[in-house]
């Protein structure tokens, strides 16, 4: 019943769709050591950020795991304008 409608249409019958729950949204870092210089760092920060596809884990003996990542930069607007996706830093 939606009393906003007429009395005639109170009656009805909904289907809603669209996803279960919005799709989350957090800060993402990212730390790695430069190829050049050892023993400093560049550092990637996104400000809001969702996981663009399914993460695949492939595990095998005996070598090196590593798995690729895809994270989609959503705009924050509570941040000052030219600075609402993200930061990368380098350390000199």
């Amino acid at each position: 019943m939606d009393s906003a409608l007429p009395v005639s249409a109170q009656a009805y019958e909904e289907i809603a769709f669209g996803g279960l729950k919005p799709v989350p949204k957090y800060s993402v870092l990212l730390i790695s050591k430069r190829k050049d210089q050892t023993a400093k760092f560049v550092i990637s920060q996104i400000y809001r950020a969702y996981q663009k596809e399914t993460v695949k884990l492939p595990f095998q003996r005996g070598k090196e795991t590593t798995y690729k990542v895809t994270f989609q930069a959503i705009a924050d607007l509570n941040r000052p304008v030219g600075d609402r996706g993200g930061k990368v830093y380098r350390q000199t």
